[in-house]
This record gives C-alpha cells, structure tokens and sequence, in this order.
C-alpha cells in the first residue's frame, strides 16, 4: 500500500512539472450548464466558448477535441480548477476575487446582464426607481434578481419563476414590462422559441461581465500566451469583417457579435 501511494505521488509529481513546464499534454476541460456560452442539449456539448475552445486546438500545440470536455456541477468544477494541474474551467467571469487564483485566456465574451423590452412598448429605463410601476420578471435566486434586490426592488415586487422559458414567454404575450436576465442567453432562448428576438431590446445594462478560460495556476505562462495569441488570430476580421470567432458567434446567436 505504500509502495502504491508513493507512485500515485510520482505520477502526480510529474503531471505537476509537465503541465507547469507547459509540454504538449491533454487539458481536462470543465464547463456548466450555460447557454449559448457552454452546454449540454440533445446529449452533446456544444456553445460558443466550446466551438472556439475546438478552434484553438487546431491553431495551437494543445490538441484539444469534444471528448476532452465535461460538463459538471459548478462548485466541483470549480473546486477541481483551483486544486488540480492540467484544468481549465469555462466560461468564467474574471472578478478581483479570482484574478490571482487562475491564468486566464480570453475573454471569450463580454457577458450582459440587462432587462429586456418589447421595441414596440418603447420603455426608457434611467435608474432602478423607474422600475417601480412596471412589471418586472426574473429567475429565481439568480444574478439578475440579486442585483435588482441589491438594488432596492423588493423580492415581492417581482414576477420570479424558476426556468427563462416562462418569463421570455411571459415577455412576448404583454405579461410583463421587462425581463431581467442575461441578453445572449436571451436571445438564444428565443430563437429556440421561434421567437425573432430582433423585436426586444435591451433597455438598461445593471452589469456586464468578461467571460474567460480559467486555467490551473500550475499551467506554463506559455501556453497561456500561445492560447491568447491564436485567440486574437481568430478574432481578427477580413475586409469584409468576417472572422472565425464572428462565425461561431453568429451560429448561436444569429448576428455577428460586437464584443
């Protein structure tokens, strides 16, 4: 038995060195349960940040393919990501809490968390007081309902409902003023729908995130760097203002994107 576990050390050990030297090795690959960012629907991963992440592989000395991603529960994922050399978790927004915990390649996005309109109502949102005679819904206990109640909006002046589908449903049938929530995963769910989210707006931002691949803190300032280097390559545009990041962007969302 102590034989064994002294060899689990050295395998460790070595994992350790290899990845933080930063060698050609497979990443283990971590995402949640986030469209259009990251997902899992009909048994496949897919989203955004997943079909760049596959993007980058090809451009990169780090192979990458869909088997080498696994979608989990957030806090294991998380957990996993801060102890163990050799992962990386997405997509994760970059706050002064984690800076220094992980090395970042990205952003991917540019994550909007915003309350949403019908255009033909034409509401003007100045602050949150304006909010007070108008119809609001949100996801129970998530960030934008925290922020609204972070912000002075009762919990009780709420429309909450557990799942974006009802309230994006709720939205379109002039049962509610404005739906708080985040605008791609909005308009994504809506072309779900067969829903033409080009008649929404977003018509006040309460916060906008970066959203990044969070590597161990073990992974080599070189393969960062090589990462966020192919990242750019992809990002940049033609003449006629295509690229492959825009490309992968509009085939979730529709537009190309302006992040």
């Amino acid at each position: 038995m102590r034989k064994m576990f002294s060899t689990t050390l050295v395998i460790l050990s070595f994992l350790s060195v290899s990845f933080a030297q930063g060698e050609t090795a497979k990443f283990r690959y971590m995402i949640e349960q986030n469209p259009p960012y990251n997902f899992k629907e009909k048994n496949k991963i897919q989203g955004i940040a997943v079909d760049l992440l596959i993007e980058l592989g090809k451009k990169t000395s780090q192979p990458v393919t869909i088997e080498d991603v696994e979608l989990l529960p957030w806090p294991r994922a998380y957990k996993t990501v801060q102890n163990t050399p050799g992962t990386c978790l997405f997509s994760m927004g970059m706050t002064e809490e984690r800076k220094n915990n992980f090395k970042w390649v990205g952003p991917i996005f540019e994550l909007s968390i915003g309350l949403i309109a019908d255009k033909k109502k034409k509401i003007k949102v100045s602050s949150i007081d304006d909010l007070k005679t108008l119809r609001v819904g949100t996801i129970r206990s998530g960030a934008p309902e925290q922020l609204l109640i972070k912000a002075g909006i009762p919990a009780d002046a709420l429309e909450r409902v557990t799942q974006p589908e009802q309230n994006i449903k709720k939205l379109a049938f002039d049962r509610l003023d404005l739906l708080a929530f985040n605008t791609d995963s909005t308009r994504y769910t809506m072309l779900q729908l067969g829903m033409d989210p080009n008649n929404y707006e977003a018509v006040y931002i309460l916060k906008t995130i970066k959203l990044y691949y969070a590597f161990n803190k073990e992974t080599a300032d070189s393969v960062i760097i090589e990462l966020n280097q192919a990242l750019d390559k992809l990002k940049s545009t033609d003449s006629q203002g295509n690229s492959v990041y825009n490309n992968i962007v509009s085939s979730y969302l529709g537009t190309p994107s302006t992040h």
